[in-house]
C-alpha cells in the first residue's frame, strides 16, 4: 500500500524531469499528444495482460450490492476513516505542487516540484514501512497531518522553499499510511474493496475544490493566508480523524 501511495509524487516527479522541458520544446499540445500515446500503449498492455482470463463468480460476489454501495460505506466507520483522511489530503496536495512553486523563480520552479515530489516519495517508500514495524498506520496518518499543520503554519515565518520540501515529506508519510489504513482497519475483501472505492471518490472531490479553493485565498490575499488555510485544513483533519478513531475503538470494544 506504501508502493501504491506513491503514485502522485512519481507522476509530478517524472513531470518536473521530463514533461516540463518536453512542453517548453515542443508546446503543450505535443505534451498532450504524448500522453494519449501512452494511455493507448497501456490499454493495449492491459488487454493482452487479461486476454483469456474472466472474472469468477466468487470475485462478482458482495454483501454490498452496488446500489448500496454510498450507504455500506459511510455506516461503517473502519471503511469511512481513511476516505475521511484522503479527503483533506486531496484538498492540498495537488494545489500544493503547484502554487508554491509558481512562488519561486522560474529557474527553481522545474527542480523544486521534482524535489517534492521525490522527498514524497522517499519518506513513503523508506521512512513509513519502517515505522509501521512499530507504530499502526492510523497513528501515522494522525501524527502526519499534526506535524503537517504545525509546519504550515509557522512555514510563515520560514522560507517558502524549506517549507515546501519538507512539508511534502511529511505529506508522502499521509498519503502512503492512508492506503496501508485500508487494510489496517479493514479485515475482508468486501470492506476493503468499499474502502478503497470511497477513497477514490473523496479523492476526486478533494481534487476538484482544493486547486480552486487555494488559488482563490492566493489571489485574494497572500501566500501568508494561504498558509495559514493550508494549516486549517490540516487541523481539520486531524480533528475528524482523531473523533473517527474514537468511534472505531468504540466500535471495537463493543464487538
Amino acid at each position: 500500500m506504501a508502493l501504491w501511495g506513491s503514485f502522485f509524487g512519481v507522476s509530478f516527479a517524472i513531470f518536473g524531469w521530463f514533461g516540463i522541458p518536453f512542453a517548453n520544446d515542443v508546446g503543450i499540445s505535443g505534451l498532450f499528444q504524448l500522453h494519449g500515446v501512452c494511455l493507448l500503449l497501456m490499454a493495449a498492455v492491459i488487454g493482452l495482460l487479461l486476454r483469456g482470463h474472466r472474472v469468477s463468480d466468487a470475485s462478482r460476489s458482495t454483501s454490498h450490492p452496488s446500489r448500496m454501495f454510498a450507504l455500506a460505506a459511510f455506516q461503517d466507520v473502519r471503511v469511512l476513516w481513511p476516505a475521511i483522511g484522503w479527503l483533506f489530503y486531496t484538498l492540498t496536495f495537488l494545489a500544493l505542487l503547484t502554487i508554491l512553486p509558481s512562488q519561486l523563480s522560474e529557474e527553481l520552479r522545474p527542480q523544486v516540484t521534482t524535489a517534492m515530489s521525490l522527498v514524497g516519495i522517499a519518506t513513503g517508500l523508506v521512512i513509513l514501512p519502517v515505522a509501521l514495524i512499530r507504530f499502526n498506520a492510523t497513528t501515522m496518518v494522525l501524527t502526519g497531518f499534526l506535524l503537517a499543520g504545525l509546519i504550515t503554519a509557522l512555514g510563515v515565518l520560514s522560507s517558502l522553499l524549506t517549507l515546501a520540501i519538507l512539508l511534502f515529506a511529511i505529506l508522502g508519510i499521509i498519503q502512503s499510511g492512508t492506503f496501508a489504513a485500508v487494510a489496517e482497519l479493514n479485515h475482508t475483501t468486501d470492506a476493503r474493496t468499499l474502502g478503497y472505492g470511497v477513497m477514490a471518490q473523496t479523492g476526486n472531490l478533494g481534487n476538484l475544490i482544493g486547486t480552486p479553493l487555494l488559488l482563490f485565498v492566493l489571489a485574494t490575499s497572500d501566500t501568508s493566508t494561504l498558509l495559514l488555510m493550508t494549516s486549517a485544513i490540516y487541523g481539520f483533519g486531524f480533528l475528524s480523524l482523531f473523533f473517527l478513531a474514537r468511534c472505531v475503538r468504540a466500535a471495537g470494544t463493543r464487538a
